[in-house]
Order: C-alpha cells, then structure tokens, then sequence
C-alpha cells in the first residue's frame, strides 16, 4: 500500500524499544546510539519518518510510521489526489478511494468545454447542487467557457461566414456551438462594424430568399387571425371574426399590392408608348 520497498531508516537505541530490537536480531550497542532497521520491522508507536508513494500519481510523501499504519488500506493516496477522490472505509476497515468524475479537471473539461454540456446537466447526472460544481469550474479555471469555444473563430473566418457568405449570428452560432450574442461579441473584438438592422434586413429578404418566405408567412389565414387578435388586444382563442371586410383583406394582401404596384408600372409604360406614338 504505496510503502517504499526496500526502505531502511535510522533511528536511535531507547528503553522502551530496546527489547523489540533485540528480540529481531539486532545487536545492541548502547543508549541513543543511532542504527538502522528495515520499515517494517518498526515498533507500531514509531514515530519515525517513512517514505511512502501515491498509488495514483505515484508522487512521494513523507509520513510518520504510526500514520502509515492507521491508514489499513490496500492502495495510498495522497493529499492532492484526494481532493478528487472520496474517502470511505469497507465493511472489513479498509480504506478505499472512490473515483469523484467532476472533481476531476480532464474530466471537467471534456464534458464542460469540449462536449459544451450545461453545468446544471453534469450537476445533475452527478448528484450534486449547481453551486458544488460551478466551485469546481471555479477551481480548474474553466469559467470563462466561451473563450475556449472562441479561439477557433478567427477573424478570417468570420470575415468570410458574416460579412462575405452574409451567414446570419445565430446560423454561425449553430455550427459552433455558441450564441448568436456570442458572434456578434467575438466579430467586434476583431475591430469589425456591425451592419444597421435595416442593412441586415435588405441581405435577408433580397438576398437570401427572406422577402418570399415573408410573404408566403403573412398570407396564412392562421398569421392573419393572429394579427388581428394582436390588433385588437384579444386572445386567439376569443377570435370571432376579422373586424374588416373579406374585400378590404384581399386588397391588403401582399401578393395584391405587389401586382397593383406591377400592374400600375405597365400602364405607364403603355401610356409613355401611346405618347410617344401621338408625337410621331
């Protein structure tokens, strides 16, 4: 149990322990005289210096011998191990170290940074109050996790995802694992202007296809109850009929402003054409 063999130590000739000695082997010489014994054939109450190794990171402890024997276990696990470990003893007395995951920094961080797992996940799946954990996220200097998720986002990349691809915050997000406040947050530590709301609006709806998508949304019957429910301060359930005339609706409708708008810009054509015709 992590006791350095062979190990000898020096100790010297007393009364209380001469006969022990003796009766080992050992030639006596005389009182307070130093000698050297084998670790184990030390007197229980020994007070001596021993040398014993961790079972788990094999580092090299000094102890007193009586200590070492109060331990009764079969492995030894030092100060720094145990703080990662939990202490129990076996029906028989026995020592026995068992294994905490989140008190474990390699383990923390795989499921922490890299799996990008919530903290009150792993609280839970441990058995232990959030606060418990965010100590030990404290404690392995894992606290500022989105740093870590950040050093792959460089500005080149982002450049070109946000401001070239015209990808949206929340859709470069999404393949990183992070918010869209994130992204935003990380594009402006690199010196980078955001564009207005207005000039985001314009690449979504003529660039990317967002302008059909909107209109074919408003056309539903289901978002044209919702909006007049919002309109008039009721809950949807209480709906009981639009407050204006189905042909006020239809001459609202956007794919009828859209062909009154293209309707109106043939007849000007068509006038201009007659026109000019009339000149001639």
């Amino acid at each position: 149990m992590g006791l350095i063999l062979p190990q000898k130590v020096k100790i010297k000739w007393n009364g209380t322990s001469k006969q022990h000695y003796i009766d080992l082997g050992y030639v006596y010489t005389k009182h307070g005289e130093l000698f050297e014994v084998d670790v184990n054939h030390l007197s229980k109450g020994s007070c001596v210096i021993v040398k014993v190794k961790c079972d788990y990171c094999e580092n090299i402890v000094n102890m007193e011998w009586k200590q070492y024997l109060s331990l009764r276990g079969n492995t030894y696990c030092c100060p720094e191990c145990l703080k990662h470990k939990k202490k129990i003893r076996d029906e028989n007395g026995n020592l026995i170290f068992i294994e905490i995951p989140y008190r474990n920094k390699k383990w923390l961080y795989n499921e922490y940074i890299v799996k990008d797992r919530e903290a009150k996940d792993i609280a839970d799946e441990c058995g232990i109050n959030l606060r418990t954990l965010r100590e030990w996220i404290s404690t392995f200097e894992l606290n500022n996790k989105y740093q870590e998720k950040t050093r792959e986002l460089s500005k080149d990349i982002l450049e070109d995802l946000y401001f070239k691809q015209h990808k949206t915050s929340e859709e470069i997000g999404k393949i990183y694992r992070l918010s869209g406040n994130t992204i935003i947050n990380v594009i402006r530590s690199y010196g980078f202007n955001i564009p207005s709301r207005s000039e985001l609006m314009s690449t979504y709806l003529y660039e990317k296809g967002g302008i059909d998508k909107a209109r074919e949304t408003q056309s539903t019957m289901e978002n044209r109850i919702k909006s007049s429910c919002r309109q008039r301060g009721i809950a949807f359930e209480d709906f009981n009929g639009f407050a204006v005339t189905e042909q006020h609706m239809a001459r609202n409708n956007t794919y009828y402003k859209e062909w009154k708008t293209k309707f109106s810009n043939v007849i000007i054509i068509l006038v201009n054409v007659v026109v000019g015709v009339v000149e001639i």
